[in-house]
């Protein structure tokens, strides 16, 4: 009986966790969001290791298949962490990115394809100083006492339709971090927190949340059916 209250208490919990995917389209142009990210050093997660970044969608082209945002990153980290860098970030698209470019003077590469360490995993656009990839490597980045980095990042897609682009699976790289004994360098995982560009109603539930709703209510209601 306990563990059918419990299958019900976490499905109803995680049915109320919005998803982490942003649907972009023309219509959303002229809006800005922002993701926020956690940190994690040998897959433990770090207080104080934080960063974010808000995209700005400048054009959306359908014609030459071209999504434009003004990106500003922001590393956000603070005590205890007194250092740390941000080298890279990235994300997931649907349709696939094809190829990019930025005006950024850190952030000035775009990779269509990387791994971040620390177990993340495969990214579809990794945007890095070409002193860097995924994984790390060079001295660039953003650190804790610099301004918000602004710049413009391009995407290009072979076949960008009305129907609009995902976006999932946001991280950072960070490096040169201090102020933890689990090491210096480590990832972030992160989800959009506000704005108009990344606006979710938290009230509908995600897909597998909802087969997890449905399994506990169905349990709930066998646990009645035995107490008849």
């Amino acid at each position: 009986m306990k563990k059918l209250i419990l299958m019900c208490a976490v499905a109803v919990g995680l049915s109320a966790v919005p998803a982490q995917a942003a649907l972009i389209t023309a219509a959303n142009v002229g809006q800005s969001g922002t993701v926020t990210f956690n940190g994690n050093v040998a897959t433990t997660n770090v207080p104080g290791l934080t960063a974010a970044i808000t995209f700005t969608l400048d054009t959306f082209d359908t014609v030459t298949n071209m999504i434009v945002f003004t990106v500003s990153v922001d590393n956000t980290s603070s005590a205890p962490i007194t250092a740390s860098r941000i080298s890279a970030f990235g994300f997931n698209t649907n349709p696939d990115v094809t190829g990019g470019s930025s005006n950024s003077g850190i952030f000035d590469d775009v990779n269509t394809g990387g791994q971040f360490p620390n177990q993340f995993g495969n990214i579809d656009v990794c945007v890095i100083d070409q002193q860097n990839n995924c994984s790390g490597g060079g001295g660039g980045g953003v650190s804790i006492n610099d301004p918000a980095h602004v710049f413009q990042l391009t995407l290009n897609f072979a076949d960008l339709t009305a129907a609009g682009v995902d976006f999932t699976n946001f991280g950072v790289r960070y490096q040169s971090i201090v102020g933890t004994a689990l090491g210096n360098s480590g990832t972030g995982q992160g989800g959009p927190t506000g704005g108009e560009l990344f606006d979710f109603d938290p009230t509908v539930p995600e897909p597998a949340s909802m087969v997890l709703l449905g399994m506990g209510l169905l349990g709930a209601g066998l646990a009645r059916r035995r107490r008849a």
